[in-house]
């Protein structure tokens, strides 16, 4: 299975790949996402299975980490188990269900109080999330799951199974720090494989034969984007073998119907279901046969019936609604046949949909036949607005695309009616939705079908997600989606990261060889990014060009001059293709530099751990740790990987250190508390979390830092006690009420966080921009009406300033009011007397909705216009290259960067040109301009600006030596020696910054201001602990008589205001 991309680690270049028994031993909680038929409840199986077989079969010594997913056991548990009820009642209901006809006694909930075995746990397998229909009751297992799983002091390990779901369900998962994971794609290779196998052990005499036939017929049928799944593979090779039609059924509803036909039909009179069924009922009354007849004609109905119940939620057991609906319709049956009920639980269980568990239940043999069989009394009394409400809608999609496809199987129904106006929308999701349709086999009009493929293709241009991509991917055999991915990839508009991933894709539904083509050659080039050379490393290695990886990353791990996070996610994957020599070698120069970025080289070690080089990693991470002038987050970074590591004793240590220093500013704090909370030291890491947020001294942004972790970590209660008031507070800024409630709803005070967005978006009183953050957030809370109002206000309103209505058209895009959002956007971007900002910012949002002709006029017209600022003109230019007019872009920034600018506004404008040349692949002419400035710059202010650019586009060596010389400058006035030292501080670290300062301070040429400013800025970089040391040697008697007395008044203050610090924590 292969890391989801939201959750994978930002230092990879793409989502990591793993087994499942990897995942199993190498992370304690997971959540597995996968489309419908993927097999996650088929993983969770295997996972009982081949845990039950190696314990029963393991000798008594066998030590437990030797299973084959590590020392845990199993339990499969279904979610709909788990709502409103206790963990270990639901896992000893779910397995009386499942075993309890093999046990002597029902299993008690106390059974999973203590470890099932010494050395190993429990590990609960939450089977279909998804199948919880009420979104009420999901969304409330979901959280109460997080705050589970969150718990690092909890027995019970948990692997987490769900259909996609919509992102606000799930993003309490994220948030609790448990990564998110997909099963990996079923291609064309497995296809034929798992075909191979089928016939196999049918005993067909040729194989070989029987797989081409079917793969022929697959293809004829255009069903290659469907079979995707190994669920729809199974259902396509049994329909195959019974078919008698030349060619399959077209569509997935196609597939299901004939495969639901075979088992209800064709497999019921091969074992005689009916003629069984007559003979048993005739035994109570001579009507049998009429009774039985009846039963059997209706079951197709009944199964639509449970199907429809099951959806909705129904409380009603399968049997009891089963027996409701026969009675209802065939009262005779029950007034002649005493076991009536039996009888029908008989005929569901043959029909093979249904399968009957140990304790007598029925249930689905997959959700997905349910939504099928839903979709037929669906598909009578289908509603548009509510169908497209449905289909848009992650977790109702399946059932929505059955149900389309049902319906448009009745005469005179055209589906491209329902699916147009989703088109007209412009949204992603409505354009994602439109392409499922297509890759569920259901077929539109030419043109709307054309005009979904060029949207698709268009919005993956300037997408660097894989949505789009993936939809496109579910699209095989569609000429115009190949020759588009083949543009794509040859086109010089193109961002590298985008070609990148249009080569993977043409790779997984043509022929690889132009997709690897174009990989090598943007692997192999120095002058494209190293991240993006790195993903073509990867994709080259994922298509089975190992060599062609092994030397690209070779490359980059060697150039000194790549920036370093870079360096060490292409040794990482050196050592997944079999260089783990060469790896360490270079995570070990990187993590042994001192010229490295502290934090860069604590990935560095993390790394080396990772490859098996504990003591090395340990001993460079401890170094780190200890020392007090090393980079707070570094420091925090490297005590968690101690703890991970097994150095939990150190580890923690470390971060109760940083925790509990007063010194350490308030976020550095609360980022040390939570992991603190993760390990066996909660209490301490909730403690100081408290202690943080409730401190009514701090600024509100630092107590919602600490609020957040409290409720990240599960601590709800304490979360909402320290939120609430901050809410209530009349001089809080308004964009910290719109995070604290958000914070709320998080904690699961939803109610109430509504109530005060409400007041915000509603309040005259209330900045623009803060009831355009209330209102988004009142969206995302399910209040989209509220916020389309308010929204609608302050685009209508002309006292507002014009970027303030294009940022409240764009969120008014983004709630559906899609007609008043693409008006306000042309009325500011058409509006020449509107600041140039402000039309960059309506044009941006245009191109958005699906206006690229409108918004590239707009912007033209800005970067050609000759009174227009120059840094318009790059915001602008910024925006053409988004939209792929990258000559204009690069011939406009290039002058732009070429200008000496007599301004300040010029000069900040050139530095920023630069920096946009830089990320487009113009590295010399962005370091050219960037000297140029440094040389010609009037003051030290402009010189560090420069300085600080230089260092971000790669020239970290000259940024350095200027900003050295500005800190070291006599003359230097202190403010640009403290912006020069803080920009040193956080390229190099603070041990540099502060070595600069201390020389500033100890030189008694300079004069006292100066040295005092010098040694106050070390509190601003460091702390007021090292800023004390360097004062007290300024009170020596070598020192004159003023020095001594100004650096006693400092120290003074420094003292009385750690007293007022400790006396306001009390307090």
């Amino acid at each position: 299975m292969r890391q989801d991309e939201e959750s994978a680690d930002l230092s990879t270049a793409e989502p990591e790949l793993r087994s499942v028994p990897e995942l199993l031993r190498s992370e304690r909680h997971a959540v597995v996402v996968g489309e419908p038929g993927t097999g996650k409840s088929t993983l969770l199986q295997r996972v009982v299975r081949e845990s039950a077989n190696w314990w029963l079969a393991a000798p008594p010594n066998a030590p437990a980490d030797a299973a084959p997913f590590g020392a845990v056991m199993p339990v499969r548990v279904p979610a709909s188990f788990l709502v409103g009820t206790p963990l270990r009642e639901a896992m000893a209901a779910s397995l009386n269900a499942e075993i309890g006809m093999h046990l002597d006694s029902p299993l008690a909930p106390d059974h999973f109080s203590a470890p099932p075995l010494p050395g190993a746990e429990w590990l609960v397998l939450v089977d279909g999330v998804d199948e919880i229909m009420d979104t009420r009751l999901r969304t409330a297992l979901i959280a109460a799951l997080a705050v589970r799983l969150g718990d690092q002091e909890s027995p019970f390990r948990f692997l987490v199974t769900s259909r996609p779901l919509p992102h606000h369900e799930l993003a309490s998962l994220r948030l609790a720090n448990i990564g998110e994971w997909r099963l990996r794609s079923f291609d064309q290779k497995d296809l034929e494989s798992f075909a191979g196998a089928w016939f196999r052990a049918r005993g067909r005499a040729d194989v070989d034969l029987e797989v081409r036939t079917f793969l022929d017929r697959v293809e004829r049928s255009n069903l290659r984007a469907i079979i995707r799944i190994p669920l729809l593979a199974a259902i396509t090779v049994v329909v195959h073998e019974h078919s008698p039609e030349p060619e399959l059924p077209i569509g997935q509803a196609a597939l299901y119907r004939d495969f639901l036909r075979y088992l209800l039909q064709v497999r019921q009179e091969s074992v005689r279901v009916h003629h069984e069924l007559r003979a048993r009922l005739q035994r109570y009354t001579p009507a049998g046969d009429r009774l039985a007849d009846w039963l059997f004609e209706h079951v197709g109905p009944l199964l639509q019936h449970l199907a429809t119940d099951l959806l909705a939620g129904a409380a009603e057991s399968t049997q009891d609604s089963a027996a409701r609906w026969v009675a209802e319709r065939l009262p005779d049956l029950p007034r002649f046949v005493p076991d009536w009920t039996d009888r029908v639980t008989d005929l569901l269980r043959g029909t093979g949909v249904l399968l009957q568990q140990a304790d007598g239940t029925l249930r689905f043999l997959h959700h997905s036949f349910a939504e099928y069989l839903a979709a037929g009394p669906a598909a009578e009394q289908l509603d548009p607005i509510a169908w497209r409400r449905m289909v848009v809608d992650p977790a109702r999609r399946n059932h929505a695309l059955f149900t389309l496809a049902r319906w448009t199987q009745q005469p005179g129904h055209d589906p491209t009616t329902l699916v147009q106006p989703l088109l007209r929308h412009g949204d992603d999701e409505d354009l994602l939705a439109v392409a499922a349709v297509l890759a569920h086999g259901v077929r539109l009009s030419a043109s709307t079908e054309t005009e979904v493929v060029e949207r698709l293709l268009g919005a993956a241009r300037g997408s660097f997600g894989g949505d789009f991509f993936g939809a496109l991917k579910s699209l095989p055999g569609w000429p115009q989606v190949t020759n588009g991915l083949a543009e794509m990839m040859a086109s010089s508009l193109v961002a590298v990261d985008t070609k990148v991933q249009a080569a993977r894709c043409y790779a997984s539904l043509a022929n690889p060889e132009p997709a690897v083509t174009a990989l090598a050659g943007i692997a192999g080039n120095a002058v494209h990014p190293v991240v993006s050379r790195v993903g073509a490393a990867q994709a080259l290695a994922d298509l089975g060009e190992s060599a062609t990886a092994v030397q690209a990353l070779s490359e980059i791990t060697n150039d000194i001059a790549a920036p370093v996070p870079q360096r060490v996610t292409a040794a990482r994957l050196l050592a997944n293709h079999g260089e783990a020599t060469t790896a360490i070698a270079v995570l070990s120069r990187i993590a042994q530099d001192p010229t490295v970025n502290q934090r860069d080289r604590c990935a560095a070690m993390i790394a080396l751990g990772e490859l098996g080089e504990h003591d090395q990693a340990q001993q460079l991470l401890t170094g780190i740790m200890d020392d007090p002038n090393a980079d707070r987050l570094a420091r925090i970074w490297a005590a968690e990987a101690m703890v991970k590591q097994g150095r939990s004793d150190k580890g923690i240590a470390a971060l109760i250190s940083v925790a509990q220093d007063p010194e350490h500013a308030a976020y550095q704090r609360c980022t040390a508390a939570a992991r603190l909370a993760q390990t066996d030291h909660r209490s301490t890491g909730i403690a100081i979390l408290e202690d943080i947020g409730r401190d009514s001294t701090r600024p509100a942004y630092e107590r919602l830092s600490a609020a957040e972790r409290l409720a990240d970590i599960g601590e709800h209660a304490k979360a909402r006690g320290i939120l609430i008031p901050i809410t209530r507070q009349s001089l809080a800024y308004g964009w910290d009420k719109v995070r604290a409630a958000q914070a709320l709803a998080h904690a699961g005070d939803r109610d109430t966080a509504i109530r005060i967005l409400l007041h915000l978006a509603r309040s005259p009183r209330t900045t623009a921009a803060t009831q355009t953050s209330a209102a988004r957030e009142l969206a995302w809370q399910g209040k989209r009406p509220d916020a389309i109002k308010t929204l609608r206000r302050i685009v209508r309103s002309r006292h507002r300033a014009a970027s303030n209505r294009a940022y409240a058209a764009q969120a008014l895009a983004s709630c559906g009011d899609l007609s008043h959002a693409r008006a306000a956007l042309l009325r500011i971007a058409r509006a020449w007397h509107i600041t140039a900002n402000a039309r960059v910012i309506a044009a941006s949002q245009l191109a958005e909705l699906g206006e690229r002709e409108q918004a590239l006029s707009v912007l033209r017209r800005i970067v050609h216009r000759r009174f227009v600022s120059a840094h318009s003109k790059v915001r602008a230019a910024e925006e053409l290259a988004n939209l792929g007019e990258w000559h204009l872009s690069l011939a406009v920034l290039r002058h732009i960067a070429a200008r000496p600018g007599s301004r300040v506004t010029g000069y900040l404008a050139r530095a920023e040109a630069a920096e946009a040349l830089a990320e487009r692949c113009e590295l010399l002419v962005a370091l050219d301009t960037l000297h140029d400035m440094v040389r010609i710059a009037r003051s030290n202010a402009d010189r560090v600006w420069a300085a600080a650019k230089l260092a971000e586009i790669g020239d970290r060596d000259g940024a350095q030596r200027e900003l050295t010389s500005i800190v070291l400058d006599p003359s230097a006035i202190p403010d640009h020696r403290l912006k020069a030292a803080q920009a040193v501080s956080s390229e190099w670290g603070p041990s540099l910054a502060m070595a600069l300062l201390n020389t500033v301070a100890q030189k008694r040429t300079l004069s006292t201001r100066t040295r005092i400013r010098a040694a106050m800025d070390v509190a601003k970089i460091h702390d007021r602990k090292a800023a004390t040391a360097t004062l007290r040697a300024m009170t020596t008697n070598q020192e004159n008589a003023l020095t001594r007395l100004t650096a006693t008044a400092v120290l003074l203050y420094f003292w009385a205001l750690r007293r007022v610090q400790a006396r306001g924590r009390r307090h």
